[in-house]
């Protein structure tokens, strides 16, 4: 029966080691982490990496109106209120004593995700701070401030949002609800003092931290083909700069990193409904770090040890390290070509995902676009 191939990282470093034993261990996961991510580059569509996951659209907000005051990054919402903590509401039990990146464990991870925007210590030194990453208990994000035991995290459906003003103001996106008719915005208000109508929508989103490609995104509820994925953003700049435009969606513009460095869409038109969009990406396999962790199931470990080979035959470890070898490295790298044009000959047998065009606009492109229009093919051979 085939299955795909399980291999760990404990594997993977015992087989590096056996032929280049006074190599540290920390050095040889670097190289097998550093030959799967010059397999995933090399290839930009590997079948293996194909996801599929879904983008919820929020309906828009527009009850009452805000007051936007000169040099404040702060607003005022009147005649409604806004969720605080509808999504996160919970506590960090430990002092927060030092400043930068680090890793919290908070009284409860509900809600908690990549590129939340967290509002801690509302009633004492308050600061936002957006998740880098997380696991099962905890999470790591870059603090600015000293926070003590039991302060207060919270987080609004409303963060990460875009406030927009009318058509001639810019764009903002709500950082955090801070109280039930204030909020911050993501820069200061730098126009004279404004009371006006609002409508807060969702344009902006990130799908996942490892993304490295998209491949289509797709709205049910037209019986229209995809929207037009891969453009950038400067497109919509010229087509709608003022982003007037409301109603179905055709366009997932790419507008670039947030504050962690994950890549934002923007979604074009403005929806005025709810909805779910389908998409489907290319995932950059994680970092591999603990002894448990698997090589992605596609990849042949046979090709990956290759390359880490040829670096560990390369590498000097000590002044008489008598397992440096350049030669001998030469021989893995040109094991480690061959097998990765094996592997990218196997892949292309299973998915024509190499050949996709990439600018699958109204349809326009798919797998064999350019099989199809291959000079062979449309005048015949020569």
């Amino acid at each position: 029966m085939y299955q795909q191939y399980t291999t760990t990282l404990k594997q993977m470093v015992g087989r590096v080691l056996s032929i280049k034993p006074p190599l540290p261990p920390t050095l040889a996961t670097d190289f097998i982490n550093d030959s799967i991510r010059v397999l995933m580059d090399r290839k930009p569509n590997w079948s293996g990496l194909i996801k599929s996951t879904s983008v919820y659209v929020p309906p828009p907000i527009n009850t009452g109106s805000v007051s936007m005051v000169q040099g404040s990054d702060n607003i005022t919402v009147s005649g409604t209120t806004w969720p605080v903590d509808d999504v996160v509401n919970t506590t960090i039990p430990a002092t927060i004593s030092r400043t930068g990146l680090q890793v919290v464990v908070p009284a409860s991870m509900d809600g908690i995700d990549v590129d939340t925007l967290l509002y801690v210590d509302s009633a004492g030194n308050p600061e936002i701070v957006a998740v880098k990453s997380v696991t099962s208990t905890s999470f790591m994000a870059k603090f600015t401030k000293f926070h003590n035991p039991g302060c207060t995290v919270t987080s609004s459906s409303l963060a990460g949002r875009q406030l927009k003003l009318g058509a001639t103001y810019p764009i903002y996106t709500i950082r955090a609800v801070t109280a039930t008719t204030t909020a911050t915005i993501d820069r200061k208000w730098l126009a004279v003092n404004l009371n006006n109508g609002y409508q807060i929508v969702r344009l902006y989103y990130t799908i996942d931290p490892g993304l490295k490609s998209l491949i289509s995104m797709v709205d049910q509820s037209q019986g229209i083909p995809p929207l037009g994925v891969n453009m950038p953003v400067q497109y919509l700049d010229r087509v709608d700069p003022q982003r007037t435009a409301m109603g179905y969606p055709q366009i997932f513009a790419s507008k670039g990193p947030d504050a962690n460095g994950n890549m934002q869409y923007e979604l074009w038109p403005s929806p005025q409904s709810a909805r779910q969009l389908t998409c489907t990406y290319v995932q950059q396999p994680p970092q591999m770090i603990a002894d448990d962790d698997f090589l992605p199931d596609f990849v042949n470990p046979a090709v990956v040890f290759q390359y880490a080979a040829s670096m560990a035959w390369n590498t000097k470890v000590g002044v008489d390290d008598i397992y440096f070898d350049p030669q001998v490295s030469r021989t893995h790298y040109d094991l480690f070509e061959r097998g990765f044009a094996e592997m990218c000959k196997a892949d292309d047998e299973k998915s024509a995902n190499g050949v996709q065009w990439s600018q699958q606009t109204y349809g326009l492109g798919g797998a064999n676009f350019w099989q199809s229009r291959d000079p062979d093919v449309v005048f015949g051979p020569w």
